[in-house]
């Protein structure tokens, strides 16, 4: 899961007619969404497929977060890094990140998206085979 829809949503949906424009404040309250992930994994329970990558964008050191994430999601990965790190994130070609699992991390330095990518396809990769290798029942 690359990107979260949305954390929210308007409480109210779409207006049915267009809203006129006043001089008192507007308020729109917003309501926690359906974590798709989160979902996933709680469908798919004790079983070994589909493997499950969620993604971790937070400001000061991810760990702490991917790890409660990691828990929570009943996910096979997160990949974490930190938005607020120069040359990491979003509107720049590069990043690095910290792949959290049950087994322990692995830390990616800075370098470009696509390799980064590639690395953490090269994860899913094992995740598969190793889940293609184990005995049925496992």
């Amino acid at each position: 899961m690359a990107a979260a829809v949305a954390d929210y949503t308007p409480e109210q949906g779409t207006a049915a007619a267009k809203l006129p424009k006043g001089d008192a404040p507007m308020q729109i309250t917003l309501v926690r969404t359906v974590d798709i992930l989160a979902e996933l994994g709680k469908s798919r329970g004790a079983a070994p497929l589909p493997v499950l990558i969620g993604f971790a964008a937070e400001t000061g050191d991810p760990r702490a977060r991917a790890r409660q994430k990691l828990a929570a999601k009943q996910v096979d990965l997160v990949v974490a890094n930190d938005v607020s790190r120069p040359g990491a994130g979003f509107d720049v070609e590069t990043n690095a990140a910290v792949l959290i699992a049950a087994d322990g991390e692995v830390e990616l330095p800075m370098q470009p998206k696509r390799e980064l990518a590639g690395t953490i396809l090269d994860r899913v990769e094992q995740l598969l085979a190793a889940r293609a290798a184990a005995p049925s029942g496992s």
